[in-house]
């Protein structure tokens, strides 16, 4: 007996924190969506009052044009909205190519499109492989139907991510500027910009495919680093011009726009930067976007408490513990560390900001095809698996030791303490690929 005792002693002793740890879930199915809601909010009542507090909600995704990542942020959103006075959706979406779905959406206020004007809109906003799709759109057409029921309370959507092309941003500025009329100094700056910024320099996607844009990427050539700087310096001082204008151009314009001129130069700023860099310093690539993308967020949050959709990659409290099994120490990928949008905001916001991680199990993406399906102790994901049929909705907060989860980037994934990363985790077991809004236009 006292063998047997002691055997299973030592077995119970042995690391199996994996088992261990609580898992204090919520199963979301539902008959519908109103029974789905009153389950979430039964479940942030119990674990996440730190949530129903935030300034800023974070949706993260584990992939690229999964049609649940979209279904089901989009039935987060439509809580948090609905139940919770959240006004403000920004995406991970081109800053400037969204600009006429935001003015469509705001505009549902007086005049609401039909959906049909309303996607094709939307198809010329959104980038094909992360947003363009129907089960995203889902959530666009349905904010301009609130905006039309509520035109006093109404909704914004917003990108503010950097992939405008080049010549777009510079198109962008030379409006806004004419529109502010700033005088000589401003238009000095401008001029001074436009001469020096390589990537300005480049005005048509037929034109990149030929241009040394390409060729830059490629064979490794790099900027100038004289224009370079030339070209950043006088965008700084054309942000220093308008920030100076500040009040004047609030009380003329509003603090919608003057927020809109200072995201265009800090993408212009970052473009170039990051265009320096993306093949050749990965990691500096990627913390350059990321901050412009925090920057974006705070810049845009104003009194409008906020849902930050973007990639769990970029959605992180702490992503600069994470841990790749992808992105190892090579030529073209040396090692780095990546701190995330979320890490500043965490950083600036405190306990205002919080992150809900998006994952999976079998999941099917428009641009990767099928993502590997865990069968590790170790994967959050397969652990949910075995407890969530369809959906469910996890408190990240008792899960203290590192767990493998999607990545976004690859078909393999990454690993990081759940707790660390995201107040909560939404699990959804199987999803198909997303459908496009358009599917004669290329991904990429």
């Amino acid at each position: 007996m006292n063998i047997l005792f002691l055997t299973l002693l030592f077995a119970l002793s042995l690391d199996t924190s994996f088992a261990r740890e609580p898992l204090l879930y919520t199963d979301l199915d539902g008959v519908n969506e109103a029974e789905r809601t009153e389950k979430l909010a039964l479940h942030l009542k119990k674990y996440g009052q730190n949530i129903l507090k935030a300034d800023v909600i974070a949706l993260g995704e584990s992939g690229h044009g999964v049609a649940a990542f979209h279904s089901e942020r989009s039935f987060l959103s439509k809580f948090f909205i609905t139940e919770h006075n959240f006004r403000q959706i920004l995406i991970e979406g081109a800053l400037v190519k969204t600009a006429p779905l935001t003015k469509t959406i705001t505009a549902c206020t007086e005049k609401r499109p039909s959906r049909q004007e309303l996607a094709t809109i939307a198809n010329s906003a959104l980038d094909a492989m992360i947003y363009g799709q129907q089960e995203f759109f889902d959530l666009v057409h349905w904010s301009c139907e609130w905006n039309f029921a509520h035109p006093t309370d109404p909704i914004s959507l917003s990108g503010i991510d950097l992939w405008d092309d080049h010549w777009v941003l510079k198109a962008e500025l030379y409006t806004l500027l004419q529109k502010m009329n700033l005088g000589a100094e401003a238009d000095k700056y401008f001029n001074r910009a436009v001469g020096n910024c390589y990537l300005w320099n480049v005005n048509s996607r037929e034109e990149s495919r030929t241009d040394p844009y390409r060729t830059y990427y490629f064979d490794n050539l790099k900027l100038d680093p004289a224009k370079t700087t030339l070209c950043q310096s006088s965008l700084t001082w054309l942000t220093w011009t308008v920030e100076e204008k500040k009040n004047d151009l609030i009380k003329k314009f509003g603090q919608d726009f003057y927020s809109h001129v200072l995201s265009v130069i800090d993408s212009s700023i970052t473009r170039e930067k990051v265009s320096d860099t993306q093949y050749l310093q990965f990691f500096t690539a990627m913390n350059l976007r990321d901050a412009m993308q925090a920057r974006q967020v705070l810049r845009k949050l104003s009194h409008k408490k906020t849902l930050f959709l973007a990639h769990n990659v970029h959605v992180g409290k702490k992503m600069s513990a994470m841990r790749s099994d992808v992105i190892t120490p090579s030529e073209n990928y040396p090692g780095g560390v990546f701190t995330s949008s979320g890490e500043i905001l965490r950083g600036n916001l405190g306990p205002r900001y919080v992150a809900i991680g998006v994952g999976g199990l079998d999941l099917q993406s428009i641009r990767d095809g099928q993502y590997p399906i865990p069968t590790d102790e170790q994967s959050l994901d397969f652990q949910l698996s075995k407890l969530c049929p369809k959906t469910c909705i996890l408190d990240s907060s008792p899960l203290k030791v590192e767990y493998w989860m999607h990545n976004e980037t690859s078909q393999r994934g990454m690993w990081g303490v759940p707790s660390e990363q995201f107040d909560h985790y939404f699990f959804i077991h199987q999803s198909a690929p997303a459908t496009p809004i358009n599917p004669n236009i290329p991904l990429f």
